[in-house]
């Protein structure tokens, strides 16, 4: 008899938890509030200022996606989620047009963004594309060497447009043989800039450039390489220039290669917030001249520029010790402004355009810098490049009144329930015959 109390006791209990649980989805993430999402992904929700829902179309299997979305729930309470099944609710589906499964639909305001897998990336790239009420298009230039925005290849730049898409920017491959292309450009990208630029061409670039637009030159610092004398000769309007012989870098750079090295110096700049560095690969140094111009990333003191070609710092010779700046920017205010364009146009020069190409594009911060700097150009409000992360450990921090809680529970209240069903129990036994 005993025993079967204690078991209908035990199941009781185990029955109303269960059905407490039943209607329920919700995640308890024991980090502080939004605390294991990345710190951009928290910036773009606190710019969220009136209800967002996201739909996420998956099978009951996604439980780590459901966690995840569950995070930014946490982080936002004008989030509202929504887990659909596809199959079982076919209708919805092709209402959102569904592709694919994984997809996170995000709506806000009447806009709707779609993130084509539920990574945080993807997600919080979406919520970016649906608070934009403006979109910004950027141009890549081609003809003179530069690489294809649509290549998948190692020297392609496919995956520079995908992230630069995650955050509400068009791309576009424009010619520079008709000035009129550039017209709808916030910005303009030559990279690597392996040739020069016709007088016409350079023309068309000081157009954009009279209205407020950007420009991002990515140079090609091959050993023996030309440098686009034109193209340098404009971005002399602010400040900067180059020097024709690649950098060499003994502290930072590999053993067996010298040449390529992290170019971890970064200042505090808007265009390197959170960038831990930019890995370079026979990149030119740069001179950098004047107010406007600013230096992003320089190469370490153990640096010089290789003259020689030899790889050894020879005195006395044209070889110059570092730190020299492998990437620097300069902006300058317009001197006749329209209503439309921005109030100052801004340039960017690198030493190494390759750096962005798909095949180094996560090296490093290569990736973020990439993007940043887009966004300085086109003066974008917000950016996100989220690399992956393993997961963490957290760490449970109790306030005291949630420790006198927990205390209560493991030390008062379960021993007692259970000394009352032991005592329950015997008095039992002792009526029995």
């Amino acid at each position: 008899m005993k025993r079967l109390v204690l078991a209908a006791v035990a199941v009781a209990i185990l029955g109303v938890a269960n059905f407490a649980a039943a209607g329920s989805n919700r995640y308890w993430d024991p980090s502080p509030a939004g605390q294991s999402l990345d710190p951009q992904t928290r910036a773009v929700l606190a710019r969220v200022g009136h209800p967002l829902r996201v739909t996420m179309f998956a099978r009951d299997d996604a439980s780590a996606q459901r966690r995840l979305l569950e995070r930014y729930r946490l982080a936002q309470s004008k989030i509202s989620l929504r887990f659909v099944d596809p199959d079982a609710q076919p209708s919805v589906a092709q209402q959102y047009k569904l592709q694919a499964y994984g997809t996170v639909v995000v709506e806000y305001e009447k806009r709707r963004e779609n993130a084509l897998s539920p990574t945080e990336q993807e997600i919080t790239g979406a919520i970016v594309r649906v608070l934009r009420t403006q979109r910004n298009l950027v141009c890549f230039t081609a003809g003179h060497g530069e690489s294809d925005i649509a290549a998948t290849v190692a020297d392609g730049l496919s995956g520079w447009a995908r992230a630069l898409g995650d955050n509400g920017i068009e791309t576009k491959a424009v010619t520079l043989s008709d000035p009129a292309n550039l017209d709808p450009c916030r910005a303009v990208v030559l990279v690597p800039a392996t040739g020069d630029l016709s007088p016409g061409e350079t023309a068309a670039i000081r157009r954009l450039t009279d209205r407020g637009g950007g420009v991002l030159v990515g140079l090609a610092g091959d050993p023996g390489s030309a440098l686009p004398a034109r193209l340098l000769d404009l971005l002399g309007g602010w400040g900067l220039g180059a020097q024709g012989s690649p950098v060499v870098d003994l502290d930072q750079g590999l053993a067996s290669d010298p040449r390529t090295f992290l170019a971890a110096d970064i200042p505090i700049h808007p265009a390197t917030a959170g960038v831990p560095g930019i890995l370079v690969s026979n990149a030119v140094a740069l001179t950098v001249q004047g107010d406007s111009a600013a230096v992003l990333a320089s190469s370490s003191k153990t640096s010089f520029v290789d003259v020689t070609g030899d790889g050894v710092y020879t005195a006395g010779t044209a070889d110059r010790r570092g730190p020299l700046p492998v990437v620097a920017v300069g902006e300058r205010l317009l001197t006749d402004p329209t209503p439309t364009s921005l109030p100052k146009s801004r340039v960017a020069l690198v030493g190494d355009g390759r750096a962005f190409t798909n095949g180094r594009f996560l090296d490093a911060g290569n990736r973020l810098l990439a993007v940043k700097l887009v966004d300085w150009l086109t003066a974008s409000p917000e950016v996100v490049s989220i690399a992956w992360r393993p997961p963490e450990a957290n760490r449970l921090v109790l306030t005291r009144a949630e420790e006198r809680y927990v205390l209560f529970v493991c030390v008062v209240a379960v021993p007692v329930a259970l000394a009352s069903l032991g005592a329950l129990s015997w008095l039992r036994r002792r009526r029995s015959p």
